[in-house]
């Protein structure tokens, strides 16, 4: 039985001075490490106000960037109505220019069919003219020739006699 004890003695010892050397040989890593972390707890209000100042920078780059964004699709709005409202215009400018030009074509047709109208008369009286000078010089000839005629026939029965 006293073997036992000293068995159960000696594996009890040795955990127990594991542990003593456990807890003793880390303090300079337990003050090392107490130190920093005290230090980092009182840097942690700079770093809160580094963080917060950086916020707010992001903060505002954000609200710049979407008041951009907002400007430019308002922009971006307005130079599609405007286009949309040209477009509008063109259509009506095109459509009315149709019309006008439709209702020129059958101005120029008619003005076509009147002058070809007028040529035709314009030929026609030419072709009367010139008919009635040919039967009015025809007409002259004949007369001058009777009348030359009637001389030149005297003038024979004069001399015969």
């Amino acid at each position: 039985m006293n073997r036992t004890i000293t068995r159960y003695g000696g594996v009890s010892a040795l955990f127990l001075a594991l542990l003593l050397l456990s807890l003793l040989g880390s303090p300079a890593k337990a003050e090392a490490g107490a130190y920093g972390s005290i230090k980092s707890f009182f840097q942690l209000p700079g770093k809160v106000d580094e963080l917060q100042e950086n916020y707010q920078k992001i903060q505002e780059q954000y609200q710049d960037t979407r008041e951009e964004l907002e400007s430019t699709r308002q922009q971006a709005e307005e130079s599609a109505l405007k286009a949309q409202q040209t477009a509008d215009q063109l259509l009506l400018e095109q459509e009315r220019l149709a019309k006008e030009n439709s209702t020129l074509a059958e101005q120029n047709r008619l003005l076509s069919q009147e002058l070809q109208e007028l040529q035709d008369t314009n030929e026609l009286r030419k072709k009367t003219n010139r008919r009635l000078r040919i039967a009015l010089y025809t007409g002259a000839g004949l007369l001058a020739a009777v009348f030359f005629s009637g001389r030149f026939t005297r003038l024979v029965l004069r001399r015969r006699r």
